[in-house]
């Protein structure tokens, strides 16, 4: 790709106004602020955890056993002025291992919000910046090997009340995500996305909401383009103090522009089949285009006082660091239950399935696949109103593009847990 092309994938033409309307309404936020009584609350943690992992980059075959001791604090600081709140949550992790291939890295993620609520609508700006290791099922991109990925992200959201039962609401977004080295076959990316919806609250307990997007992907090394519309009709429905579920269902639409490899003659044909001239290779420009159906469910369900399950599956179109939009299907499974005032235990299960089209040869693109699952147990035990001790295990599966590149891990882990006492003020 020559450089006005990557210059103009790193700059789509929704940048500069999606930015100034951020921006724009940032300035209105703090231009609004009336001249109120501030209150402040700020509540942080710190914890400790020793792990093993028999399998920690999930590879065929692994190197060994690897230990990892982290140092984690968690900040949370929110500051109110009559209808307006400022929030920054930050959190921060130190990851030392021991072990072949391995190395020291640092986690974290920082984001900064800021609301406006006045009698009919709701204002709402935020930006934040991550890096991780990829390697959480329920956030990782599957279709990717663990690895550093950082992520910065700007958004704005704006909500208005029509009426007693019907709220409009509009939101813009922008990620820019990159990988690490150690992350093969990665393509850093760009991801903008608009969209608006309503909500009909039909009764007390029921909600229907429509909602439609559009968003633009836009890999930074490769020549791929993928343009999403999509859009979704749901129902959410208290069925007690204690039950509660929502479904939506809909469809999308991406069309994804990219260069395919073709061989192709410089002169006559008959002189390259004839083995006088040999055929080249050159990229030539495909496209795709892929619709289908997209749906969301939950319920959880508190058994009783101690015990709570929750279920939750979900088809959708997001970004990945394969080159391509990638289509999503997760589940998650969770059971919790307090044995007694200081003891804890959990389930859980989640799947993750990525498929994404991948530019091949013949001027055609082919589907590939990727899954991931884990299953998880813990047990906490608090040792004291400010300090816990947990202890857990998880066994992760991945399965990239066939059975022949599958890999498995199983993880030990003991934390302890310090939350400092939540800190209070107004002036």
């Amino acid at each position: 790709m020559s450089r006005p092309d990557r210059l103009a994938a790193r700059r789509s033409p929704l940048t500069a106004p999606l930015r100034r309307w951020v921006a724009g309404m940032a300035v209105m936020l703090a231009a609004a602020s009336p001249a109120h009584a501030d209150l402040w609350s700020l509540e942080s943690s710190v914890e400790s955890r020793l792990e093993t992992n028999d399998n920690v980059n999930l590879v065929k075959h692994p190197p060994g056993t690897v230990n990892s001791l982290s140092l984690s604090t968690a900040l949370g600081a929110t500051r109110r002025v009559e209808n307006m709140a400022t929030r920054l949550g930050l959190n921060a992790t130190g990851v030392s291992q021991s072990g072949r291939g391995t190395a020291d890295r640092v986690d974290g993620r920082i984001n900064l919000s800021q609301s406006l609520s006045l009698e009919s609508n709701d204002f709402e700006v935020s930006a934040g910046y991550s890096q991780d290791f990829n390697n959480v099922v329920q956030t990782a991109d599957v279709a990717l090997s663990p690895g550093q990925r950082r992520t910065a992200s700007l958004a704005a959201s704006w909500s208005h009340s029509i009426n007693e039962r019907l709220t409009s609401s509009a939101q813009v977004s922008r990620n820019e995500t990159r990988y690490g080295q150690a992350v093969s076959n990665a393509s850093d990316y760009t991801d903008t996305a608009f969209g608006g919806g309503l909500s009909y609250r039909l009764t007390e307990i029921d909600a229907l909401n429509l909602q439609l997007s559009h968003s633009e992907y836009r890999p930074v090394s490769l020549g791929n383009r993928s343009s999403t519309d999509q859009w979704s009709l749901g129902v959410s429905h208290q069925w007690s103090e204690r039950s509660s579920s929502s479904v939506s269902l809909g469809s999308y639409r991406t069309r994804t522009d990219g260069l395919a490899l073709a061989l192709v003659c410089p002169l006559d044909v008959v002189l390259c089949r004839a083995g006088l001239v040999p055929f080249i290779v050159v990229r030539e420009p495909v496209t795709s285009a892929a619709t289908g159906l997209q749906y969301s469910a939950s319920y959880s369900y508190q058994l009783d006082e101690v015990s709570a399950i929750s279920f939750s599956a979900s088809r959708s179109q997001r970004p990945g660091g394969s080159g391509s939009v990638q289509r999503n299907d997760v589940v998650n499974l969770s059971a919790s239950r307090s044995f007694s005032e200081t003891w804890g235990g959990s389930l859980s299960y989640n799947m993750s399935r990525t498929s994404a089209p991948i530019a091949g040869s013949a001027g055609a693109f082919s589907v590939g696949e990727s899954r991931q699952r884990s299953f998880a147990m813990s047990l906490s035990r608090q040792l004291a109103d400010d300090l816990t001790l947990g202890l857990s295990y998880q066994r992760t599966e991945a399965n990239n593009v066939g059975p022949s590149n599958s890999a498995q891990s199983n993880s030990v882990s003991v934390s302890l847990r310090y939350a400092f006492p939540t800190f209070d003020a107004s002036r």
